[in-house]
């Protein structure tokens, strides 16, 4: 592996593997979701059965969102909340296109519509019995070939109403002096209430700039990362 792939390695480590590359529809339309929906995934490496809270990074405070029971396993069944969370805000949060990785951007992504609240899962903690023993973080998977490096992060969504978010912003990585550059290219359809979104990182082979998509997909469960708690 080369230099370059073990620097974006650094940055979102530890990684799953994955079998194939995520991609984008490109505005493929998605039906609407039932009233009541649940969705499936796993916490890795959860020392043992609990719950976990999953939250919401509204620049402000980590807001609770949810609650979920949580196997021995690390499995989990959740059924999204019908109603909208409580603390979504108007605009486009920055997890959006900067989970997984510090970045710099010029310029901001247009809002279809002005009012739309959006907000992002984009983390949580872990308790067994009342204890809170551990937080969470999604779980990037990636996966490495002749082409480059390709690492997909997937986080819950909600929005209050059908909304669009595009643009393209070129940033840079780790830091605002950085040599490491990234461009973004969000396309972001959302559906009024639950969502899937994908953030995709790419470094081909042939160049040294990263390249990060964001997209919708149809609504599926996440993977979380299980961090002990420091004493």
């Amino acid at each position: 592996m080369r230099p370059r792939s073990l620097l974006l390695l650094g940055l979102l480590a530890p990684l799953t593997a994955c079998g194939g590359l995520e991609r984008g529809p490109n505005g493929s339309d998605f039906p609407s979701q039932p009233t009541a929906t649940v969705v499936q995934g796993a916490v890795l490496f959860p020392p043992r059965a609990g719950t976990a809270t999953l939250t919401s990074d509204t620049g402000k405070q980590q807001l609770p969102v949810m609650t979920m029971d949580v196997q021995a396993d690390g499995s989990y069944s959740l059924t999204l909340p019908e109603s909208p969370p409580t603390g979504a805000s108007s605009g486009v949060p920055a997890t959006l296109w900067h989970s997984g990785m510090p970045l710099f951007c010029q310029g901001r992504p247009v809002l279809s519509d002005p009012a739309a609240q959006l907000l992002v899962v984009d983390g949580g903690f872990y308790s067994a019995g009342q204890q809170r023993i551990g937080e969470l973080s999604p779980q990037p998977t990636a996966l490495g070939n002749d082409s480059g490096l390709v690492i997909t992060l997937k986080l819950l969504a909600y929005a209050d109403r059908p909304a669009i978010v595009q643009g393209t912003l070129n940033c840079t990585v780790g830091s605002k002096a950085s040599d490491k550059t990234a461009q973004v290219t969000l396309d972001y359809r959302f559906k009024r209430g639950w969502n899937t979104v994908v953030v995709r990182s790419e470094l081909p082979v042939q160049s040294s700039e990263l390249n990060i998509q964001g997209y919708v997909t149809p609504l599926q469960g996440t993977t979380w990362k299980f961090l002990p708690t420091s004493p």
